[in-house]
């Protein structure tokens, strides 16, 4: 018998928004953003509520009713593998993850990878919005 599987949001210096079907992630140390579209969405907004890793395939397949429900099962375990091998997620309890490998007819499913982008780390990095304080931002010099 399997023990299932509770993850939660590692948080720290990671935000994250969903907007229009996306769900950007950004790590405020490193300056790296990451993407979940596709079946990553309604997994996140699962993972979000609290879903039992357990239903994870059921409760997404409900904004994809067309897919396979082993596949949408592969592809959410490798989500799950690899948002907590970027340090997004950890998993607080059940048994041990395993890196999945993807399989062609995986492919018809959308949104089955976290994509990882750092073309705006330096941006990301130099905002100085990172050292706000109480009395805001710009900090004004001291004449």
């Amino acid at each position: 018998m399997s023990n299932p599987q509770q993850f939660q949001f590692a948080g720290g210096s990671l935000v994250a928004d969903q907007l229009d079907g996306e769900v950007v992630i950004v790590n405020l140390d490193s300056g790296v953003y990451y993407s979940l579209t596709g079946v990553g969405a309604p997994l996140w907004q699962a993972l979000q509520e609290g879903v039992e890793s357990s239903q994870l395939a059921r409760q997404v397949a409900t904004a994809f009713p067309e897919s396979n429900l082993e596949q949408l099962t592969r592809v959410i375990n490798r989500l799950l593998w690899q948002l907590v091998e970027e340090g997004i997620l950890s998993q607080v309890s059940g048994d041990a993850l395993c890196a999945v490998a993807p399989a062609a007819e995986d492919a018809a499913i959308p949104g089955g990878e976290l994509l990882k982008y750092s073309d705006m780390q330096e941006l990301l990095m130099l905002d100085p919005i990172h050292e706000v304080d109480n009395t805001g931002w710009p900090i004004k010099p001291q004449l």
